[in-house]
């Protein structure tokens, strides 16, 4: 907590621009990346702790999760790329000391989020029985791979919720918070997983709704924290009537389209070196 204070003492410095000597600089950037280092091997931990969670039942069902998981990668990236087109808007104006302009792109980031990662969502409904043959997989790993891709889709707009509240808790200056929600949905995906594979012997399908409560559990009170607690990003602030700016989605385009791609080619990779 300490540690946390003197982080968000630093982010104040540079935006009311005070000098920083080598230290504090230093002491700023260990601050501002262990926080985004944990919120990714995070995400990439709850895909092994499925697996192997998952491994324990056999091969059948490891493969399953295997079959897909780049898919998932993929989709997950996707939402992130989204998420960060608008948090860097919102670190901008935050630097520039215009809050008011930093919530309504909160506002935009929320809006179009939401309404992207439910079209996604959707998609992933509508492809989930043909996937796993698409990528290759047989009769006998297709059921559980579709399954359980069929429960991460429906849970996405969860999955951005969570991103976009880590990186906007980021954006205004608060690092502890993320760094925390980032370890206790790794917990939490453990305890679920124990829960639905083991006790209620629900196998890969337990793993799928292991990883979404987690998901659940955590996005929400990540919102809530982001968008009703932050001193900066308080939602209830703002007593103007919501105004849409194109420029807004427009720039966050921009910035995602490129982050997208480069997921994209990593996915890519990681199909064409399993297969």
């Amino acid at each position: 907590m300490l540690y946390s204070k003197k982080t968000d003492y630093l982010m104040e410095s540079i935006r009311l621009g005070r000098e920083m000597d080598r230290r504090e600089k230093l002491n700023l950037i260990v601050g501002l990346s262990i926080p985004s280092m944990l919120a990714q091997i995070s995400t990439v931990m709850m895909f092994f702790i499925d697996a192997s969670m998952v491994g324990h039942l056999g091969a059948e069902a490891s493969a399953s999760i295997g079959l897909i998981e780049s898919t998932n990668w993929l989709i997950g990236s996707l939402l992130s790329a989204a998420a960060t087109g608008f948090s860097v808007q919102v670190a901008h104006f935050i630097g520039a000391n215009d809050f008011a302009n930093a919530r309504q792109v909160f506002r935009h980031a929320l809006i179009c989020g939401v309404a992207f990662s439910i079209f996604v969502s959707l998609l992933c409904v509508g492809i989930h029985a043909y996937l796993p043959y698409w990528l290759g997989g047989g009769a006998d790993i297709a059921t559980n791979s579709s399954r359980y891709f069929l429960i991460y889709g429906l849970v996405l707009p969860f999955v951005f919720l969570y991103h976009i509240s880590e990186m906007m808790l980021k954006s205004a200056g608060n690092m502890h918070t993320p760094s925390v929600m980032a370890v206790l949905i790794c917990i939490c995906d453990v305890i679920f997983n124990y829960l639905f594979i083991y006790i209620l012997k629900l196998g890969v399908v337990g793993a799928a709704l292991g990883t979404a409560m987690a998901y659940v559990c955590i996005s929400l009170p990540n919102l809530y924290l982001a968008g009703f607690k932050n001193k900066i990003l308080n939602l209830r602030q703002d007593h103007v009537r919501f105004r849409w700016v194109r420029s807004y989605v427009h720039n966050a385009c921009k910035i995602s389209i490129p982050i997208a791609k480069i997921g994209r080619a990593s996915c890519r990779e990681r199909v064409f070196r399993r297969v």
